[in-house]
């Protein structure tokens, strides 16, 4: 019963830019990451698929509404599966965010994901993965676009 928990209910952090450097760490497990003004970068730490993709979507909707998000990322790199309720959910979710007047990006999937959401999604495919940038590469981009690089302490 505990494992299909901790599956149905993985693990997921809000990252903040360690200052001076292109780190993103959990923001609750440092005390130096600072949060990035206008954006909200999470992490969900295990597999996306049917059992937890619904809860993702709204927590991760949730913290862009609370933070007034202007660029919503998405870290995959600890997600190495996802299946196809969890491709749906992210174009939801892309949906739910453009709504709110956010940009969404995915960050750092892994090769497994990067096809299934290539094959499933190929319109979405470029504008939510791009070159599968890694975090600092889509906050400068975004920074540079914006003028804004001010961090939040977290």
């Amino acid at each position: 019963m505990n494992v299909l928990w901790r599956i149905s209910y993985p693990r997921s952090v809000e990252l903040g830019r360690v200052p001076g450097t292109n780190l993103y760490v959990d923001v609750s497990g440092s005390e130096n990451a600072e949060l990035i003004t206008g954006a909200v970068i999470y992490r969900v730490d295990g597999n996306l698929f049917f059992a937890n993709a619904t809860d993702v979507r709204e927590h991760v909707v949730q913290l862009a509404v609370d933070q007034n998000a202007e660029l919503v990322i998405m870290d995959m790199s600890a997600s190495p599966r996802i299946d196809i309720s969890a491709v749906e959910m992210i174009i939801q979710l892309k949906e739910d965010l453009e709504a709110l007047g956010a940009d969404f990006r995915l960050a750092e999937l892994h090769q497994d994901a990067l096809e299934l959401l290539q094959v499933a999604e190929p319109e979405a495919f470029q504008v939510l993965v791009g070159d599968n940038q890694r975090i600092s590469e889509i906050v400068i981009g975004w920074e540079a676009q914006t003028g804004d690089s001010s961090p939040d302490k977290a």
